[in-house]
């Protein structure tokens, strides 16, 4: 800042631009970190025959007509893709969605991945720690 009549010790505010300059990648560095911690929070869910959002399952008897999900939940996956956490399952469970969205309609909706991309709050809750321990540098 030679010249401008302004001087001192700008080591803090060179610090604070060195941080905010490292922020442009904290999305996706964010997501890479959250996304397994997504997968056990769902996974969990799955194993108490809950989907997104908590929406429970209709449970199964062992006289029960309608398939159990648990294989096939228990082998979803998340990753992370950019700033954006992708799931992918097998194709058995696209036949669980329900009727509305193009799912069997004999089959009851037993959702496994949340709706239209909107995540329920116990999902967003692993990304918000994530991207807060980014953007505070922990």
């Amino acid at each position: 800042m030679s010249g401008s009549g302004i001087g001192g010790d700008f080591a803090e505010l060179d610090a604070t631009i060195a941080h905010l300059q490292g922020l442009a990648g904290a999305p996706a560095r964010a997501v890479a970190a959250a996304a397994p911690k997504v997968l056990a929070v769902a996974r969990k869910g799955y194993a108490a025959n809950v989907g997104p959002g908590g929406v429970a399952w209709p449970r199964n008897t062992s006289n029960s007509r309608y398939p159990s999900l648990a294989r096939p939940a228990a082998a979803v996956t998340f990753r992370a893709d950019g700033s954006t956490i992708r799931a992918s399952g097998e194709d058995v469970l696209k036949y669980h969605v329900g009727a509305e969205r193009g799912g069997n309609p004999v089959l009851p909706a037993r959702a496994v991945f949340p709706r239209d991309g909107d995540m329920p709050p116990e999902w967003i809750a692993p990304v918000e720690e994530a991207l807060r321990r980014e953007v505070e540098g922990k």
